[in-house]
């Protein structure tokens, strides 16, 4: 939720917000953070009102050196990271917070300006989908192109900042041509992947509370990757396998009292089939 800034704000109370913000989406590392993403946040949860000079730092960098009882700094990787104290990799479970998107009708209907369509919120099967004609229902927010366009320059300003001159050309052609985040350095891509998805998330909370309209449960949700997916594949072979150690080793009665669903019998029956002929 957006807050404006107050006189009693701390450094360490904001970028304790910042990392809050970042847990609830869903981020798996979202105890790292570097010092440009942190300051979007920053400047996302007090609506653009966050200054680092404000509380006597020069940079970026002294803000966060002021919350040292919170934070500190990972100066080894290519860009300098923020880290959240106390919250090392093995108490935080990765496994068990999955990277998260929004649901794919939501973020159709704020991101797909290029057609040009209208999205509206049907009650009735609480979807996102193009307006008819004879509809009366709560417009959606779609942006416009030039919302993407000051989204990417911001993106820009906030991350060129000590990259070498071939990433700033590609930072730069990613902005103008407004060009697929593909093209952008595997790092910086995640970032802006990140940020658009809070941004679009943002968009969609205010909406749907500005409308009175009870935010969907489902409204992010979890992305399954190719390596999950193959774990998923592996847990079921083994499964398998164990199902026929089972089997192998009953005895008469045992075997007698096996009960299978009708639908486990009859693709057993067809895979006989294809077997015979």
């Amino acid at each position: 939720m957006i807050q404006p800034m107050s006189m009693t704000d701390t450094p360490s109370s904001l970028i304790q917000s910042a990392f809050e913000q970042a847990r609830r989406s869903g981020k798996p590392e979202w105890y790292r953070m570097t010092i440009a993403v942190l300051k979007n946040r920053l400047l996302t949860l007090t609506d653009g009102q966050f200054q680092e000079t404000a509380f006597g730092a020069q940079t970026m960098r002294d803000f966060v050196k002021l919350a040292s009882d919170v934070v500190g700094i990972d100066d080894e990787g290519r860009l300098p990271v923020v880290v959240l104290l106390g919250s090392e990799p093995t108490e935080i479970l990765r496994d068990s917070q999955p990277r998260l998107r929004v649901r794919a009708d939501l973020w159709r209907a704020i991101v797909d300006y290029s057609r040009h369509s209208v999205f509206v919120w049907d009650p009735v099967s609480n979807q996102a989908r193009v307006k008819l004609v004879t509809d009366d229902l709560p417009v959606l927010p779609t942006i416009r192109e030039n919302d993407l366009r000051e989204w990417r320059k911001l993106f820009v300003d906030r991350h060129s900042l000590g990259l070498d001159e071939e990433t700033i050309n590609q930072l730069n052609a990613w902005q103008d041509r407004v060009l697929s985040s593909k093209v952008l350095p595997r790092q910086l891509a995640e970032v802006w992947l990140t940020e658009l998805r809070d941004r679009v998330l943002d968009r969609l909370r205010l909406w749907f509370a500005e409308n009175g309209i009870e935010e969907p449960r489902d409204l992010l949700q979890p992305i399954y990757t190719a390596q999950a997916e193959a774990k998923d594949g592996d847990d079921l072979n083994a499964l398998r396998r164990l199902a026929v150690d089972c089997i192998k080793v009953m005895n008469e009665r045992e075997l007698s009292e096996l009960r299978f669903p009708p639908g486990v019998l009859l693709r057993a029956m067809q895979e006989q089939k294809k077997r015979v002929y």
